[in-house]
């Protein structure tokens, strides 16, 4: 047992002279590894990064330009100057050919580029019938209300217009409804009503549509170039010429019936109608004026014009409502005035 003991201790003092390793032997291992990597990556460290350079930074914007203008370039900080090789002008974002570049340009500020722009400035309108206020409520709505509209002022200043004896609306489908009484044979009255009608028509465009019901008893209709006269005609010079035929044509005659000449001219629906009589007789009941007004339901203005002798007498006869409540103006005349021979 004694052999055994003595034998097992040998053994073990062996294997720890063997194995034992001094402390700073392993320090001084540690260390020359770490300066070798260090020794190893170091010339990596001296490169220059992929895409370095000495060339100085600047700033990039952007360059608008429109034909026949050039806008600068707006930066916060001037552009320093390239390398290689200096450019003469701008890098120019423009779809504008070569050969048709401005060859001078006045350059436009940032503080112009930035500033609010101005207010827009309404259209001219277009027309005999413009007008220059057009944020007026729609006459027909007034019409509904009750109250007179200012006819024109709150009309599209972009539509077609009309006019006759001093009356002026916007519209594309005009009718003409004329008196042609035996009582229009008075003082010329009824050479003044077609010069007056001639001159109108001769205003339309090719883009409007017009029609023109002579009345006495009974209402006639003009009959346009493909002979039908249940419609309203494009005022074409082939048509004008055709109206201004028939006009001279007309000649006074019979008594004066007001309400089958107006029931024909708005079942044409047009937008405008202009109505001229001399007869304060016979005068439309508030019955008839209140049919007219269903009728018409607000899709027409009716404008009403009246050829009188001397001074204006009735303050509200019936051509003032009829106008009035059809969201039209009234004009009067005095037809010794306007022939004095």
């Amino acid at each position: 047992m004694a052999t055994s003991v003595s034998t097992a201790g040998r053994t073990r003092d062996w294997l720890s002279r063997v194995w034992l390793v001094p402390s700073w032997l392993l320090s001084l291992c540690l260390h020359a590894a770490v300066l070798i990597g260090l020794a190893t990556w170091m010339p990596y460290w001296q490169r220059e990064p992929v895409g370095f350079s000495d060339e100085p930074s600047r700033e990039i914007g952007i360059v608008l330009k429109s034909s026949g203008q050039a806008v600068q370039e707006s930066t916060s900080q001037q552009t320093t100057d390239a390398i290689d090789p200096p450019p003469s002008e701008p890098v120019e974002a423009t779809t504008t050919p070569p050969l048709e570049r401005p060859t001078t340009a006045a350059p436009v500020t940032a503080a112009e580029t930035t500033s609010t722009p101005p207010a827009s400035v309404p259209l001219p309108a277009l027309g005999m019938g413009a007008s220059n206020g057009s944020n007026l409520p729609d006459p027909r709505d007034r019409i509904k209300a009750g109250t007179a509209p200012s006819v024109g002022a709150s009309l599209g200043a972009a539509m077609p217009g009309a006019a006759f004896m001093g009356a002026r609306d916007n519209g594309s489908r005009i009718m003409f409804v004329i008196d042609c009484s035996a009582s229009m044979s008075n003082y010329g009255a009824m050479r003044s009503a077609k010069a007056a009608l001639v001159s109108s028509l001769q205003s339309l465009s090719e883009t409007q549509q017009f029609q023109v019901i002579f009345y006495s008893a009974k209402p006639r209709l003009m009959t346009p170039a493909n002979g039908k006269t249940s419609q309203l005609m494009f005022a074409t010079e082939l048509n004008k010429t055709l109206a201004r035929q028939q006009i001279a044509g007309v000649e006074p005659n019979d008594g004066t019936a007001h309400i089958p000449a107006l029931e024909l001219a708005l079942r044409l629906n047009p937008e405008v109608i202009f109505f001229l009589t001399d007869a304060d007789q016979p005068q439309l009941t508030p019955q008839e004026l209140n049919s007219i007004q269903r009728l018409n339901q607000g899709r027409a203005r009716i404008h009403t014009i009246e050829f009188g002798q001397g001074g204006e007498v009735d303050l509200d006869n019936f051509l003032k409502k009829l106008a009035r409540q059809n969201g039209g103006t009234y004009r009067y005349f005095d037809i010794k005035r306007l022939n004095p021979e």
